[in-house]
């Protein structure tokens, strides 16, 4: 009996680590499959809570938090927190739930709270995710970047070289965003070291890019335009393997780019040229559907740096 309890809980972990792999992929619906399977299985039910609550998680990042929520709801009836594995995966998605239907205060207090548990159980690897969450949802960029510490400090406690890379990334934009350009270069630097470590081709290539506009920002605009040439052929080069809108994507941004880079060092014209070449590649890209505010922004660049023209086109 002893023997067939044990050979059960291997096959549960062995089903949730699976499902794990395939959504550190971003592959969400085979995800959500494995976590079925596992949440259907016999065995622990500290397991079982943890396969309830991803798939509730899996629906959430659909956008279906209405065929998530009884899976969430049948987690949180069984979950105890004596049993931290299954405890902390609930508590997680119960966060993530909140926070979609706008409950931002109450959200971030359910991760704070999370982060603390699991840390008081030695557990760092699950403190990675709260901290983050925090550091996405917070209101107060003052404690979005206290929180992204906390993150970083965890993934290293945990030795988690892959979130490090997207937690520096995270914190390097929340700099950038307020106009810290040296502090957000700096943690960018430290993303890349990451990203290289344990990204594919295309992690690489965007840890690159966001290092060369950051370098743009802060002056740099030498070593700027020599990383972001090679990233713009690197852009290209993915693109042509994969020929997907994902790619074309960063072939358009790393235009745009160089045109804001010529634009700084007075090239009006060709400046011009490659802020339009860029916004072509994107609307083929389909920004239109994902990113209307950017292509807003970007055709209000594009009207300034025809202003500065004379108004010709």
């Amino acid at each position: 009996m002893g023997s067939d309890r044990s050979d059960t809980a291997a096959e549960n972990a062995a089903l949730l680590e699976e499902g794990d792999q395939a959504f550190r992929r971003r592959e969400v619906d085979a995800a959500r499959a494995i976590y079925e399977r596992a949440a259907a299985a016999t065995g622990p039910e500290e397991a079982h809570v943890e396969a309830l609550a991803q798939v509730a998680r899996m629906y959430s990042i659909g956008g279906d938090e209405a065929a998530g929520r009884p899976w969430l709801e049948r987690a949180g009836a069984l979950a105890r927190p004596d049993e931290p594995l299954g405890w902390s995966r609930y508590q997680l998605v119960r966060g993530v739930y909140e926070r979609e239907s706008g409950r931002r205060a109450a959200a971030c207090a359910t991760f704070e709270s999370l982060y603390d548990y699991c840390l008081e159980r030695e557990m760092p690897l699950r403190a990675i995710d709260p901290a983050h969450m925090v550091a996405l949802a917070a209101d107060d960029v003052a404690a979005q970047i206290e929180w992204a510490h906390k993150g970083i400090a965890a993934a290293e406690a945990g030795g988690a070289e892959g979130w490090l890379a997207v937690l520096w990334n995270n914190l390097g934009w929340t700099f950038e965003g307020e106009g810290r350009y040296a502090e957000a270069l700096a943690a960018l630097e430290k993303a890349r070291h990451y990203h290289r470590r344990t990204g594919g081709e295309m992690e690489k290539m965007i840890a690159d890019f966001s290092v060369a506009k950051l370098l743009r920002l802060n002056g740099r605009r030498t070593q700027a335009r020599a990383l972001l040439l090679d990233t713009t052929e690197w852009a290209q080069r993915l693109y042509d393997e994969q020929p997907v809108a994902d790619r074309l994507e960063w072939v358009g941004t790393c235009r745009l780019e160089l045109g804001e880079l010529e634009l700084g060092e007075g090239r009006v014209e060709l400046g011009r040229e490659l802020l339009r070449q860029g916004r072509a590649i994107l609307v083929e890209a389909g920004i239109e559907r994902w990113g209307a505010g950017w292509l807003k922004e970007i055709d209000a660049l594009i009207d300034q740096v025809r202003a500065l023209a004379g108004g010709e086109d």
